[in-house]
């Protein structure tokens, strides 16, 4: 599995994680995890894997999107002060990194030095 590939699995079930405390979701159960050899001279043989992830990102994604869609949901994360953003991977992995380049600019106008 490539960088970006993990990286879009990881900000999707974090948007996922962000979208639990709505009534929508409550009661769904989401298992998640899996243990990959992605790396060395035998990573090719993670393609496979990599596929089975990208198609549980779209799940995700998928499942994020309905209830992003939900008003109740939209209303709970509005009162939580929360941006609401639907779309694709792709789109919320530049979204993330963009608000980091964002951030970070902050930081450094702050002088703020990282520990």
């Amino acid at each position: 599995m490539s960088g970006h590939s993990a990286t879009r699995l990881l900000l999707a079930v974090g948007a996922l994680g962000l979208s639990l405390n709505a009534p929508v979701l409550a009661q769904d159960v989401v298992r998640i995890g899996s243990v990959l050899s992605v790396t060395g001279p035998a990573s090719f043989l993670g393609e496979p894997e990599d596929k089975t992830l990208r198609m549980y990102v779209d799940k995700i994604n998928a499942a994020v999107n309905k209830a992003l869609a939900d008003p109740a949901v939209k209303k709970q994360m509005d009162s939580l002060g929360a941006e609401t953003i639907g779309g694709t991977p792709d789109q919320f992995a530049a979204y993330v990194k963009a608000k980091v380049v964002e951030m970070s600019d902050v930081a450094k106008a702050a002088n703020l030095i990282p520990q």
